[in-house]
């Protein structure tokens, strides 16, 4: 990331966190080159937070650019985006693609999409449960999927130990 682009996140982070989702949107979009995958994950989340639900196809032409630029977060939010417009099938390559570069919410994803497909008892989950590494990831938010996959799994799965 060169010092231009760096100033720029971080003003646009600055607008962000200061409220103003729509100015940090405003002066990304007068500065944005989509051969830079941070500056596209900003576009993405900006234009999400501003414009809900009715650009998600636009939010996940942003991640689609920046995933395919080789940025790891960015195969982890298209796939979210894909979930929330229902594509499930595009939704777990995405997640696919974001584990095979060590992602572990992703990981999370997949197991919850494979109970969604297979039910509680699904022998794919629980082995792509008894796979994951979870002794470096501390994030919350994982916290909240393996509570997500013991309920689906009716309990089957428990992967609390091992966060």
């Amino acid at each position: 990331m060169d010092k231009d682009e760096a100033d720029l996140i971080n003003e646009v982070s600055t607008l962000y966190e200061a409220g103003q989702p729509t100015a940090a949107l405003e002066l990304l979009t007068e500065h944005m080159d989509r051969r830079k995958p941070d500056l596209l994950l900003w576009m993405g989340l900006l234009t999400e937070v501003v414009f809900g639900a009715d650009r998600l196809a636009e939010v996940a032409e942003y991640y689609r650019v920046a995933s395919d630029l080789g940025d790891t977060i960015a195969s982890y939010n298209l796939g979210v985006t894909y979930q929330q417009m229902g594509m499930i099938d595009k939704a777990e390559a995405s997640f696919l693609k974001a584990k095979q570069e060590g992602h572990i919410s992703a990981e999370l994803k997949l197991i919850l999409i494979i109970l969604d497909r297979g039910g509680p008892s699904s022998q794919e989950a629980i082995e792509a449960a008894n796979e994951i590494d979870l002794s470096e990831d501390d994030r919350i938010f994982d916290e909240y999927l393996i509570g997500e996959i013991f309920e689906k799994s009716n309990g089957r799965i428990d992967l609390r130990a091992a966060a």
